[in-house]
């Protein structure tokens, strides 16, 4: 598969719903505005999905879906790939 970085908001819906069936979650829940625990644990991991194992952009992440790009590349972070 050649990764392009483009995301298509298939494939961004996709990894939302896996990342909901993952945690148990309403995939409405992984977007919802707020600092939830269980909230900001699905933006994370979905964040490090899109980005470190599909290729996907933070800044085109950040874009689709209005958070800080700092925050997409923060939660991406080793500190997360070794809770998972």
């Amino acid at each position: 598969m050649i990764r392009t970085g483009i995301i298509s908001l298939n494939d961004l819906e996709k990894v939302t719903n896996r990342v909901s069936s993952e945690l148990g979650i309403d995939p409405e829940q992984v977007w919802a505005a707020g600092k939830h625990p269980r909230t900001v644990k699905a933006r994370s991991l979905l964040c490090y999905w899109a980005v470190r194992k599909l290729g996907m952009r933070a800044t085109e992440l950040a874009y689709h879906r209005a958070i800080e790009k700092a925050w997409c590349l923060a939660a991406i972070g080793e500190h997360f790939c070794k809770a998972w």
